[in-house]
C-alpha cells in the first residue's frame, strides 16, 4: 500500500513515519506541502492507495488539497485521512464535503495511524472485490452466510460496522461511553427457516425497536452478522440490559404475527459508561459481543429455548 502524508510540521512528518513503520506500512512518501504533494502525485507513475493530510497548512490547507484530489479521476476514489488539532464539527464537515474519508485528532497515539489506515486497507479490498460472472444473480438473491453484516435501512442511528469502527476511534479521548451487543438468541433457526428478506426484515424489526426504546439515548448501532447488533451509547448511560432485553423481547412478541419465528433476544455490555482508550475500543466491541454469544448460548442451554413461530408483521422488501 502506497501512501502519501502531508504535514508542514517535520516532527508531525516524522511522527508519521514512525508511526505508519510500527504498522508495516514502508511505502511511504512524505510532502511539506499542500503544492509540494500535487507536484509528487504529477511525477509518480505509481499511484497512491491512501493518504494523510493536515488540515492546518498555509498557503493550501488540507480541505483545499482534499478537493484537488478528488478532482483528479485516479483518485476518485483513493481513502483520504485527515489530520487536524481541530475537533470541531465544522472541520470535520468542511474535510468530509471535500471528499475525506475518515479523520485523525491531535495529539493522536502512534497505534492510532496503523488502525486507521488499515481500515482504509480493508475498505479498498472491499471495494475493488471482483464483480460476479455475467448471468450469475445479484448477490441480494443469493443465501446469505449467517455470518455476514448488512447495513440496516431506515433505522435512526443505524450505520455500516465499518463507520462503527470510525466513530469508536473518532471520538475524543475524554468521551464518556458505553459499548453494548443484542444478540438474536434464535439467530441459526431464523436464518435456516426464513427466506433471505424474511431473514433481515426480522433483523430490521430487532433493530426498530431498539431505537424506538433508546429513543432519548445518544446512540449508534450497527449489524455485525451472526444475529449481533452493536450499539454504543454516548454519556453516562443507566441501560439496564437485562431489564432492555425482557421489553424487547415483550415489544417483538406484541409486534409479530403467529405464522412464523419470532425472534428472541439477549443484551450483554463490556460495562458502565466509562472513558476507553483509543486503542482498547475496537477490543472492547468484541468482548461484548463474546459476551453477549456467551448469554444466548446459555439462554439456550439452561432454557432449552424454542423460539415461537411468528413473522414481521412488516412487508419484507
Amino acid at each position: 500500500m502506497r501512501i502519501l502524508a502531508v504535514d508542514d510540521d517535520p516532527v508531525v512528518r516524522d511522527l508519521l513515519k514512525i508511526s505508519l513503520s510500527r504498522a508495516g506500512y514502508f511505502d511511504a512518501v512524505f510532502a511539506e506541502s499542500g503544492a509540494a504533494a500535487l507536484a509528487m502525485m504529477a511525477a509518480t507513475e505509481r499511484p497512491f492507495d491512501c493518504f494523510l493530510l493536515d488540515v492546518s497548512m498555509p498557503k493550501m490547507d488540507g480541505i483545499e488539497l482534499c478537493r484537488r484530489i478528488r478532482a483528479l479521476p485516479r483518485y476518485a476514489e483513493t481513502p483520504v485521512i485527515m489530520i487536524t488539532r481541530l475537533d470541531k464539527s465544522k472541520y470535520i464537515t468542511k474535510a468530509f464535503d471535500a471528499g475525506a474519508t475518515d479523520y485523525i485528532v491531535k495529539p493522536f497515539e502512534q497505534a492510532e495511524i496503523g488502525i486507521r489506515v488499515d481500515l482504509a486497507r480493508r475498505r479498498m479490498t472491499s471495494q475493488a472485490a471482483p464483480a460476479a460472472p455475467a448471468g450469475t444473480a445479484p448477490a441480494k438473491d443469493l443465501p446469505a452466510a449467517l455470518s455476514d453484516a448488512f447495513t440496516l435501512r431506515k433505522v435512526p442511528g443505524a450505520v455500516s460496522y465499518e463507520d462503527m469502527e470510525k466513530t469508536l476511534l473518532g471520538l475524543p479521548s475524554f468521551s464518556r461511553f458505553r459499548i453494548c451487543v443484542l444478540k438474536i438468541v434464535n439467530i441459526e433457526e431464523l436464518h435456516a427457516e426464513c427466506p433471505l428478506p424474511v431473514f433481515r426484515q426480522n433483523v430490521q424489526t430487532v433493530a426498530q425497536i431498539l431505537a424506538e426504546l433508546l429513543w432519548d439515548e445518544d446512540m449508534q448501532m450497527t449489524y455485525m452478522g451472526g444475529g449481533a447488533i452493536a450499539f454504543v451509547l454516548r454519556g453516562p448511560s443507566a441501560v439496564d440490559c437485562q431489564a432492555l432485553a425482557v421489553t424487547l423481547n415483550d415489544w417483538l412478541a406484541d409486534a409479530m404475527s403467529p405464522d412464523g419465528i419470532e425472534p428472541v433476544v439477549a443484551v450483554a455490555s463490556d460495562g458502565p459508561a466509562r472513558y476507553i482508550p483509543k486503542l482498547d475500543r475496537i477490543a472492547c466491541l468484541t468482548f461484548a459481543r463474546e459476551l453477549a454469544d456467551d448469554l444466548a448460548s446459555e439462554i439456550i442451554l439452561n432454557a432449552g429455548m424454542r423460539a415461537r413461530h411468528v413473522l414481521p408483521r412488516v412487508a419484507s422488501n
